[in-house]
């Protein structure tokens, strides 16, 4: 019985490696996000990516284990989408993987197996000699309540392309992130240094239609065909299955991302869009939890209020303006600007609305954002205040470019 085991085990490995193998053939070096994989203590024993579909987290890993993995019969690529997985058990994947002396685990798409956390809790209690890392989507930190990985898992939040890294691809610059206060202090210095060498305004309009997701590189025509499927496959696989909505609550959500794109940047008010969908306002609140935690929307709330169920957000946003431009074919030129702002800065900062201006970042500084005409007049007494405008190549003191905004990381 125990050869039996045995020779099923190497069996099943064989086709296991052999998968790995060919994703590894298939993964296309044509970029390399240096700046977030340089983010990532790649010795911890246990490593979490999350981050929503589309933005490169499988191809990261590819990226990886081409880099690192001299013995290949030590490192394991497995899919959990990958219908010929030949396991029902992560456990059992990973003695069995042990005995056969590997070491480097990775797991793609853990978001769909049942009990995930659960199990690499027991994964990693049990065999201290084997390292794992898995990725999955945004909601990964709302599905793993059934078990405590926060002393064993370090969890990564991987974001689509900033301009910056657009730019990188398209014009084969290399240019280092920005600090907020590098830019605010030397916008015009940076950007007259950047100009010499490309046209930033052809691109930044290009990159707002369709740059924040790396599958760009395979087809710009079909891009934004993908990116409705990455929604529909957000909305009815990941959002349906945490949330365990039933069909005509998904209904309702896919109609409520579509008002949200509709919706020019003003307050929001709750009680119209309950009457818009035809639900109560906690059902309202519920839905802009469920798309804001899988990175479909983006909201703002004022300063203190923080991001808690049930609290007013001031403002949505799509979470890119690539978003809006999928799901319209004449997006609100502010709502494209402003959902581009609060995308790049609240990666690396906290973005409020202000009642003075559009937005306040850290609680120090003030923005408004607009066109080539927007000035001062909302903001002229506010210490640590900014235009933002857009289709300007380089700033002037307290005015400083939108796209500019984009090489914050």
């Amino acid at each position: 019985m125990l050869i039996f085991v045995k020779n099923k085990t190497i069996k099943m490995f064989s086709q296991l490696f052999d998968i790995h193998n060919k994703y590894i053939a298939a993964s296309k070096p044509q970029f390399f996000r240096d700046n977030f994989y340089s983010q990532i203590d790649w010795e911890d024993r246990m490593i979490g990516i999350s981050g929503p579909r589309g933005v490169g987290k499988t191809t990261l890993i590819l990226q990886h284990i081409k880099k690192t993995c001299k013995k290949k019969e030590k490192c394991l690529y497995v899919s959990i989408d990958d219908v010929s997985f030949p396991y029902n058990s992560l456990i059992a994947l990973a003695e069995d993987f042990e005995k056969l002396g590997g070491k480097l685990l990775y797991i793609d798409e853990i978001h769909k197996y049942p009990n995930w956390s659960l199990e690499l809790k027991n994964i990693y209690d049990r065999y201290p000699d084997l390292k794992i890392v898995f990725s999955g989507s945004s909601l990964l930190h709302i599905s793993s309540g059934n078990a405590d990985l926060s002393r064993r898992a370090v969890i990564y939040k991987m974001y689509g392309l900033s301009f910056r890294e657009y730019i990188q691809i398209e014009q084969k610059i290399n240019i280092a992130p920005l600090t907020i206060k590098e830019l605010l202090e030397n916008h015009q210095e940076i950007a007259a240094n950047l100009v010499s060498g490309f046209k930033p305004l052809a691109l930044f309009k290009d990159y707002l239609k369709r740059g924040y997701y790396p599958f760009f590189l395979q087809s710009k025509k079909n891009y934004l065909v993908k990116l409705k499927q990455i929604f529909s496959e957000t909305i009815e696989r990941d959002i349906a299955t945490i949330y365990r909505l039933d069909i005509e609550k998904l209904n309702k959500l896919r109609r409520f991302l579509f008002l949200i794109s509709e919706t020019v940047p003003i307050k929001i008010n709750i009680s119209t869009l309950a009457s818009s969908l035809g639900v109560n306002r906690t059902i309202v609140y519920e839905f802009l939890q469920y798309l804001a935690n899988a990175e479909l929307i983006s909201l703002v709330y004022a300063k203190n209020k923080g991001y808690k169920t049930l609290t007013k957000p001031e403002k949505a946003y799509l979470a890119h303006p690539n978003h809006y431009f999928a799901l319209s074919d004449t997006p609100n030129i502010g709502s494209l600007r402003e959902s581009f702002f609060v995308n790049q800065l609240a990666i690396n900062g906290i973005v409020n609305y202000t009642t003075k201006g559009d937005f306040l970042l850290n609680e120090k500084y003030t923005f408004e954002v607009g066109g080539v005409s927007k000035d001062f007049s909302q903001i002229s007494e506010i210490s640590n205040s900014f235009l933002v405008l857009d289709n300007i190549e380089t700033g002037f003191r307290n005015k400083i470019p939108l796209w500019m905004f984009g090489l914050l990381y």
